[in-house]
């Protein structure tokens, strides 16, 4: 699916009509991750947490004054431990078995820029993409791996700081991986498929400057 996100990107930039209104840059990020779309089961196996730091980056394309692309990705890990939870409410019992997760959304995004004359440039987005999901857990000396990766969907909103070959920026970003693995087995007892949830992280631009 990363293949055919590439292969949309690059179709996207051949096919401009005016090529030289497109920029190219990247951008790197930073912030929080909350698993709400399983937060109850992140909770269990996390200790009382649903969601932890997560950096990532992208390369970007302005298209005209106001739209434009970016496909990148995002990487959350986080580890704790086996539960064992007999009920939704029921009481959490820690298991002493090392569990580590990671989730990879991978996103071919469209933005369009509310304010594109302005140095405090609002933006609206959204997107498709793929979800990977990595469950490693430890028993007995002997490590077992879980993986997939899912069809996901991405929504998001920010403000960007415009002006210089260095701009900033802050954005808000929801996505949904619906069916995604479940968090070490607890995930059937709450009930809870998706791995997604919302981030807010800070990003640093370098180009992909709007024309």
């Amino acid at each position: 699916m990363l293949r055919r996100a590439s292969v949309v990107l690059l179709g996207a930039l051949l096919a401009a009509p005016a090529a030289r209104a497109q920029s190219f840059g990247f951008e790197v990020e930073g912030g929080y991750f909350d698993m709400t779309g399983a937060k109850d089961s992140a909770k269990a196996v996390f200790d009382g947490s649903s969601g932890g730091f997560i950096f990532g980056g992208a390369v970007r394309m302005g298209l005209g004054r106001s739209f434009g692309l970016s496909l990148g990705a995002r990487y959350f890990s986080k580890e704790g431990q086996r539960v064992f939870v007999a009920t939704p409410g029921g009481e959490v019992f820690p298991l002493g078995h090392p569990l580590k997760i990671k989730t990879i959304p991978y996103a071919l995004v469209g933005t369009y820029r509310i304010l594109p004359d302005s140095k405090l440039v609002p933006y609206v987005g959204a997107g498709i993409g793929i979800t990977s999901f990595k469950e490693e857990t430890t028993v007995g000396g002997v490590t077992e791996n879980d993986s997939s990766s899912k069809f996901s969907f991405h929504a998001l909103g920010g403000v960007e700081l415009a002006g210089g070959p260095v701009g900033f920026g802050l954005e808000l970003r929801w996505f949904t991986a619906p069916d995604s693995v479940g968090i070490a087995g607890v995930s059937a007892v709450y009930g809870e498929k998706d791995v997604g949830g919302f981030s807010l992280s800070a990003k640093v631009i370098f180009g992909g400057r709007h024309k």
